[in-house]
């Protein structure tokens, strides 16, 4: 395993900003949940290749092997999962009270279906996004775990970085045409759900494309030459590009949403690019050149402020949404309104504040179990 890579800690917190900010109900932001999304499942296959190839540390790649690590790599998260769709469970009760023998079947089963993390299996919205909605994310991940020592040892028959690179292009070309084909064939099979965006943006075996992406990527930058040309501020011309690039790719979404009419109802099914085609290239870019960590932004970037935010990312990912949702319902019943613009920012540092304390009394709990 390399030396921690500080600078992909701030890339993790940007994403997570961008997810964050789309739940706030600001339109202006959805865009921040697709590209988000995109960069989080490269950069987990990135840092998962970066952490475990040529380590020795996984030995084979059987079904049972494989599970055991999938379970492994989420048990630290899994606990966070049930306490925070527990707290959806009750919310849900709450507000559907008048009708609670109805309600307490439906969340029931999707309990059990969200507790065994299988709900991005189904192609219905109202499982994928059941209770906690992000936690699909999770649920995609432990399937990418699982297979991921199979992925690991696909490596040893790579000659040089050149198969990744093109490994990376044909995924690349499969992605699109994996999203146009399904985008072709919705309206066409008369399906009543939205298949588009549950194939494109849910299903796991859609996702392991950027997670392969990621990986490809980190044995790209694991073998390269340590003596690089590019200058430090070339680097920081780099990564400036690649921040244009991102900032591009969000006019054009906001474009096709504000001037060809594509609301938010219907983006998800007309815009099938900008679930995952569009930020492609820009969450590949963006990892790689900041992993660097050579320009002057991704050192900035590396600061205290944007490194606290990226530690506490993986409980801030799963808690955020719940702090939404109550909080909308609290002020609701105070006021009778809710205001979407004020709750960013306090849903940011309730978030902040709950995923700190969360993270405090897991180590805790470590170091007591470990007799510390």
């Amino acid at each position: 395993m390399g030396k921690r890579i500080t600078s992909l800690q701030a890339v993790r917190a940007l994403a997570f900003i961008g997810i964050f900010a789309s739940h706030s109900g600001i339109s202006c932001f959805e865009a921040g949940g697709s590209w988000g999304a995109s960069v989080f499942f490269v950069l987990s296959g990135f840092l998962m290749f970066y952490s475990y190839y040529g380590t020795g540390r996984i030995k084979t790649y059987g079904l049972l092997h494989s599970i055991k690590f999938g379970v492994n790599k989420i048990k630290k998260i899994y606990p966070l999962h049930i306490v925070t769709m527990s707290m959806m469970v009750l919310l849900t009760l709450f507000v559907y009270r008048d009708n609670p023998g109805i309600i307490i079947k439906d969340i029931s089963s999707k309990f059990i279906v969200d507790s065994l993390l299988l709900q991005s299996w189904f192609p219905n919205m109202d499982i994928y996004f059941s209770l906690n909605a992000v936690s699909w994310y999770l649920s995609v991940s432990v399937f990418l775990y699982i297979v991921f020592p199979a992925i690991l040892f696909c490596f040893e028959k790579y000659r040089d970085k050149k198969t990744a690179v093109s490994v990376i292009v044909i995924l690349l070309l499969l992605q699109f045409i994996m999203a146009f084909a399904v985008h072709y064939a919705q309206p066409r099979i008369g399906c009543n759900i939205n298949i588009v965006h549950w194939f494109v943006y849910i299903f796991p075996l859609s996702r392991i494309q950027e997670f392969i992406i990621g990986c490809n990527l980190g044995y790209i930058f694991v073998k390269k030459k340590n003596n690089e040309k590019i200058s430090d501020r070339g680097y920081t011309l780099l990564e400036s590009g690649v921040l244009l690039l991102i900032a591009i790719e969000l006019a054009v979404y906001l474009t096709a949403v504000i001037f060809f009419g594509q609301g938010k109802n219907e983006s998800s099914y007309e815009m099938w690019w900008g679930l995952t085609v569009l930020w492609s290239l820009s969450s590949i870019l963006l990892i790689y050149v900041f992993a660097g960590e050579r320009g002057k932004i991704s050192k900035w970037l590396s600061g205290s402020v944007f490194l606290h935010i990226g530690n506490l990312s993986a409980s801030g990912f799963l808690i955020h949404f719940v702090v939404f949702r109550y909080l909308v319902n609290i002020e609701k019943i105070i006021f009778g309104r809710s205001d979407k613009y004020i709750n960013i920012f306090l849903c940011f540092i309730i978030t902040m504040i709950c995923s700190y304390l969360w993270e405090k009394a897991v180590s805790f709990l470590v170091k007591k179990d470990s007799g510390f």
